[in-house]
């Protein structure tokens, strides 16, 4: 008899204890004080190994940076958590750009023309500019090579193999132009540096 009332009140605590609505507690404790604490410390620990950094410029989490001395980085940019910078060939991003979350961004690619297969440890290096202003979705794919004009918005998901000019708005892969901003306008708004960050420096 004792056996079973000890069982009966040890699952009667354990019940308890992992309730849907108590377990809400821990969660909403970690999620919300813990964790984003946590990726605000690696955003900072990863702003330190970047020596061309505006003192303006955010990581806003942890933020994977091979070679950071490859990597200029303008004022009032904010780079999202979870992006990949390859900068082994020189990687620049310009006044006021935003960069969404798990970007990846290689300046410099395996070599394949050697006599090993599939290739050998030097590397074919292509810096990458990007613009001022320039707003890059989440999980696009930028590769060595290139170029992204003023004022472009790229949409998410999209693979970036080519150039694309000032103003552009490109989506999809391979990437295609679905519209065009007012570049006159995108200048106007660079030359008096009307930039999301400086407007709203703790976003």
């Amino acid at each position: 008899m004792f056996k079973v009332l000890t069982r009966l009140v040890r699952k009667a605590i354990w019940a308890t204890i992992l309730h849907p609505k108590l377990l809400k507690i821990p969660i909403t404790i970690l999620d919300r004080l813990i964790i984003p604490q946590w990726q605000k410390a690696w955003g900072l620990y990863c702003q330190s190994q970047v020596k061309r950094m505006d003192p303006t410029s955010r990581f806003l989490g942890r933020v994977w940076v091979n070679y950071p001395e490859g990597l200029t980085i303008g004022p009032h940019v904010r780079i999202g958590r979870g992006c990949f910078l390859f900068c082994l060939g020189g990687l620049k991003i310009g006044d006021g750009s935003v960069l969404s979350r798990n970007i990846t961004i290689y300046t410099a690619n395996h070599n394949t023309r050697v006599n090993h297969i599939p290739y050998d440890n030097s590397y074919i290096r292509k810096s990458v500019s990007i613009g001022q202003g320039v707003w890059i979705g989440m999980d696009v794919r930028i590769t060595p090579g290139v170029t992204i004009g003023d004022g472009a918005v790229i949409g998410m998901g999209t693979v970036v193999s080519r150039d694309i000019p000032e103003g552009a708005i490109v989506v999809g892969s391979p990437q295609r132009i679905v519209g065009e901003r007012d570049n006159s306008m995108v200048r106007q708004m660079i030359e008096n540096q009307m930039f999301f960050a400086a407007e709203w420096p703790d976003a």
